[in-house]
Parts: C-alpha cells; structure tokens; sequence
C-alpha cells in the first residue's frame, strides 16, 4: 500500500495546506522548494516520495477502516522538515466500527496512539511488523516504549490488543483490533536504492 512517488510528477504538483486542502495555491512542489532555498540560502531537493494506495480491503467491509499514522522526529522549527519520518498503514476491525468513529473521545485516543506507534517505527531498528522468533526488529516483538508509560513492559502487539479490547473494538470471542498493515521509515541522508 506504500509506495514510491515519482518526483516528475510531485514537482508539477500543486501545494496544497495542510490546514485547507481544498483550497488550490497557485505554487507547486518545486516552486516551494525554490523559494525556500532563496530564503534560508541552503540547497534544498526533495529525493524521494512516497504514496498511500488505496487498498482493495477498504471497500470490502463496514467493519474495516484504514488509518495513516505518521510522525517526523527532529524538526527543528517547522514540523515538516524533520531528520527521521515513519507512516504506518493500520487497519481497524469491528462490528461497530462507525459507532466508535463518531466518538470523539474514541478518535483523539486513535490518534495518540497511531503517532505513538510511528514514533515506535522511526525510533527503534523496526525492520518488519511480526516474527516468531522474538526478533526485536518486528514492531510487535518490541516493548512499547513510545505510549507515555501506559504500557510497562508491554509488547507492541500485546498493547495494541490491550488497547483494542479497552476501547470496545474486540469483544470477548470476537476477532477485531488493531493492527499494523504495512510501514515505511527514512531518515535524512538514507541512500535512495
């Protein structure tokens, strides 16, 4: 579901806000790019992309929902330009999944903790999302040190199944939760392959 974007076609691309999006700037990518590099005077490229594809489960079931979860460590004054970035595609199961999408409370709990888990991504060796062998690279084999504290010394996956069963997404003998479809991590100076 992640995957790289052309930077053809992501340097022609309109600048859209993040607080509007759907109002349309006049400025495209490397527009932007240049007039930030004529402000601070550094040189500046964008070297790689990437791109959320919708996934041919989303359609599939009222039940399943598709979260992004994203996080950018080490900006200095603008939260954009971050020196390691992480996404996770995270798919949330249950039988009264819209119930809880319209729950308010509900949805500010998601939130804190899909950033926890992208900033578990970007700040551990996250190498896979599960391995049987309690491989510390898998992210569900890693303790889950990014949750404030609440999880001791939790798993990942042992939290995220506490969480799910918490907030109502599973119910005793019922399958659902939470979990973590796909992820992509990078940092400033990666080598792009």
């Amino acid at each position: 579901m992640i995957r790289p974007c052309s930077l053809d076609i992501l340097n022609d691309a309109p600048l859209l806000s993040q607080n509007n999006p759907n109002t349309h700037s006049p400025s495209t990518v490397s527009s932007s790019i240049r007039d930030l590099i004529a402000k601070v005077g550094e040189k500046v490229s964008l070297k790689r992309a990437m791109t959320v594809v919708q996934s041919p489960l989303s359609g599939q079931s009222p039940n399943l929902g598709l979260r992004l979860a994203r996080y950018l460590h080490g900006s200095v004054s603008s939260a954009p330009q971050g020196r390691i970035g992480s996404l996770a595609v995270l798919a949330l199961k249950s039988p009264e999944l819209a119930r809880h999408l319209e729950n308010e409370a509900f949805i500010k709990d998601l939130e804190r903790l899909e950033r926890a888990l992208a900033r578990q991504i970007a700040g551990f060796d996250t190498r896979s999302i599960k391995s049987s062998n309690g491989d510390e690279t898998a992210l569900y084999n890693q303790p889950f040190m990014m949750f404030g504290g609440e999880c001791g010394n939790e798993s990942v996956r042992m939290a995220l199944d506490n969480w799910s069963k918490r907030q109502g997404l599973i119910r005793e003998d019922d399958e659902g939760g939470i979990e973590v479809l796909e992820f992509a991590k990078w940092g400033v100076g990666d080598v792009v392959e």
